[in-house]
């Protein structure tokens, strides 16, 4: 319990002094858009900004999260929190190091056709919406990841049609 209140104080603090940057391990992929940090000794669950990756049961999703795993778990990686969402995750844009330079991870998982540029939540920041849906249109146009698929289903229309089924 003492945790969960460290954790929600912590979101705080963050949404209130604005973006945070840092170097974290990361401990945890839980699927192709969302990876466990350790940042001074607290677990930070990072939902990653302007993707949205298959669900894991979902056709592609399995393949999305071993990607992402092999690309971060259990390196240091730089993070930028960009605020929180509904689910109080931290909104997060992952680098990590390579012999070529940085590589933007939130890029990479769409340059690779393991996700899709999330349209909705990038509209505020054109320039980035611009750089997403460009490096979604090359992997389209290469056919790779997800794209291999003559008719993939998106992760929110794939979430919107299993939501009612459970009803």
């Amino acid at each position: 319990m003492q945790l969960i209140k460290t954790l929600l104080l912590f979101l705080a603090l963050i949404s209130c002094a604005g973006a945070e940057t840092g170097v974290a391990k990361v401990v945890r992929v839980s699927d192709g858009d969302t990876v466990t940090l350790d940042v001074d000794d607290q677990k930070v669950r990072c939902r990653l900004y302007g993707i949205d990756a298959p669900e894991k049961k979902q056709l592609y999703g399995e393949d999305s999260r071993r990607y992402l795993m092999q690309m971060v778990l259990g390196k240091d990686v730089g993070y930028e929190i960009k605020g929180t969402d509904m689910y109080r995750r931290s909104i997060c844009v992952l680098s990590i190091v390579t012999p070529q330079g940085d590589k933007v991870v939130n890029e990479q998982m769409l340059e690779m056709g393991m996700a899709w540029a999330y349209v909705q939540y990038l509209k505020k920041d054109r320039a980035d919406l611009k750089n997403y849906l460009e490096l979604q249109t090359s992997a389209m146009k290469k056919k790779i990841g997800l794209w291999q698929d003559s008719n993939p289903q998106a992760p929110w229309e794939y979430r919107r049609a299993n939501k009612r089924r459970r009803r």
